[in-house]
């Protein structure tokens, strides 16, 4: 698989892995990073959500980027943003996409 961490050449931590967490699946990576840290989108891809949702995710200022690798869909979620640099639609690759709050 083709993904890059999103932060690169920044100091961040791994708060959750991929797998079993709190009784279910978690299907993700979490990584927490300073404020103001820039984000990059992990992979090319499609901006499908680009918002400042207030559901109860508690996702806040947040984008959803679809990737087709090797024949497959998959999804990379970045939340809790400052400030977001694109919007529902665009094409990305290795583009700063936002700002961490």
């Amino acid at each position: 698989m083709a993904f890059n961490y999103p932060l690169q050449g920044e100091q961040y931590k791994s708060t959750s892995s991929f797998g079993p967490r709190w009784g279910s699946t978690h299907k993700g990576i979490d990584l927490k990073a300073n404020s103001g840290t820039r984000v990059l989108a992990a992979a090319q891809g499609e901006v499908v959500k680009s918002d400042d949702n207030s559901d109860p995710s508690g996702y806040g200022g947040q984008i959803l980027i679809k990737h087709n690798i090797d024949g497959k869909t998959y999804y990379t979620r970045y939340a809790h943003l400052r400030k977001r640099y694109v919007q529902t639609g665009e094409k990305v690759y290795n583009k700063k996409i936002a700002i961490v709050h």
